[in-house]
């Protein structure tokens, strides 16, 4: 790994095999995806060149400046982007050479950047991103259900 996200991907894609023309960038922090998630992330990326598993948002977002709500975003224009996230790794190679910025919060940025398209293809609310003691909590009780 590396100092962050974009740093231990470059790495990882350094030790990949050139033979290979798509890179399957996962966290590890999300240990409940399931094999029909990445099947159909890695077709979605075969059709567009890039593609990256999401869900819609369930709750209501609000923009806020000094603790006070400025506006309401429209749900139906915003997904939570997970992993797996799919490239063409000549593009993908392409894009993190031109890339902007050290550190990115998600690969598709780099993408982002370019103007090249990354498609989303349907996630799943249980491949959850585990980062607080209450993620363990919810990731426990969907294995203990079966629901991983």
């Amino acid at each position: 790994g590396g100092e962050n996200r974009t740093e231990s991907v470059c790495k990882g894609v350094a030790n990949c095999d050139p033979k290979y023309s798509f890179y399957c960038i996962h966290d590890g922090a999300r240990p409940l995806v399931t094999q029909e998630i990445i099947t159909k992330t890695i077709k979605k990326a075969e059709k567009y060149g890039g593609a990256a598993a999401a869900v819609p948002l369930k709750d209501t977002v609000k923009r806020c400046e000094n603790s006070i709500i400025k506006e309401t975003i429209p749900r139906e224009e915003l997904m939570l982007v997970q992993t797996p996230q799919v490239f063409a790794s000549d593009k993908f190679l392409e894009a993190i050479s031109k890339a902007v910025e050290d550190f990115y919060t998600d690969d598709c940025q780099l993408f982002e950047e370019l103007n090249m398209p990354v498609a989303v293809t349907q996630g799943d609310y249980r491949n959850i991103k585990i980062t607080t003691p209450e993620d363990i909590i919810i990731a426990e009780a969907f294995m203990k259900a079966g629901l991983n």
